[in-house]
């Protein structure tokens, strides 16, 4: 099955936080059709992924299956989410502080104003805040360091994985004139070529496979997260090892 479009089309593998921002700043252009792949079944959220549980040991997710819950009978009919992924983030660069201002006012995310710090198993001692935090050491900056202080910390609301899931349908709610966005959750990404200027569908250049079975044609395509490992394959593809502008229906351009 071969899937084509008119617009220029977009493939971004890869439905975590830098994906989805992808998507989103792409949806600001007219005239962009946006395919988002990620390979988890549950959404987007990569690194940012949560997991729905039962309670008692078993996921929402078909494809997965716990064993017998761990949790105390007193949890075990409540319905509980799990952040396995990354728990929160730090923010430094003016340009991530920007956009996470926006995700903060959106309801994405909230600031994670909690007691940091570093707890010794021997002697029980709790040293809170910067003061814990080594010059080689500081729990991937929650505890500081660097000038780093309560404002910098972030966590997703109500969930790490409602961030990424927030900044797609915000932007798919408001896209610019003429841009679309398809998010195909579950669908592995397996191969990526470049076909040659004008060789495929309506002059796309880039052919993507999934585990859908499905080929689709686009005429960029953008790898995110681990997802980059594909970056090697396609580079292989283009003749000369490098590539050129494509063109779009009707050998028109954009994006």
């Amino acid at each position: 099955m071969v899937i084509e479009s008119c617009a220029y089309r977009v493939a971004i593998l890869g439905a975590g936080v830098a994906g989805s921002t992808c998507a989103a700043s792409l949806l600001r252009m007219p005239g962009i059709a946006a395919v988002v792949y990620d390979m988890g079944g549950r959404g987007p959220g990569g690194r940012t992924c949560s997991r729905p549980v039962d309670g008692q040991g078993g996921s929402f997710s078909p494809a997965d299956r716990g064993g017998r819950s761990s949790l105390s009978e007193a949890h075990a009919d409540k319905d509980l989410t799990f952040d396995h992924g990354a728990q929160a983030f730090t923010v430094s660069h003016p340009e991530v502080r920007a956009l996470t201002e926006a995700w903060e006012r959106a309801g994405f995310v909230g600031r994670w104003e909690g007691t940091f710090g570093k707890l010794d198993a021997s002697t029980g001692a709790f040293v809170a805040g910067v003061a814990a935090a080594d010059s080689d050491d500081t729990v991937f900056g929650l505890l500081g360091g660097s000038g780093a202080s309560a404002a910098d910390r972030f966590v997703g609301v109500p969930s790490m994985g409602a961030l990424a899931r927030g900044i797609l349908s915000d932007a798919a709610a408001s896209p610019a004139a003429g841009s679309t966005l398809t998010s195909l959750f579950g669908a592995k990404a397996t191969g990526v070529t470049y076909s040659g200027e004008g060789e495929g569908p309506a002059g796309a250049r880039w052919t993507v496979k999934s585990s859908d079975g499905v080929s689709r044609h686009f005429d960029a395509v953008v790898t995110a997260g681990h997802a980059a490992s594909f970056a090697a394959q396609a580079a292989a593809s283009l003749p000369g090892g490098g590539g050129s502008g494509g063109s779009g229906c009707g050998g028109g351009g954009g994006g």
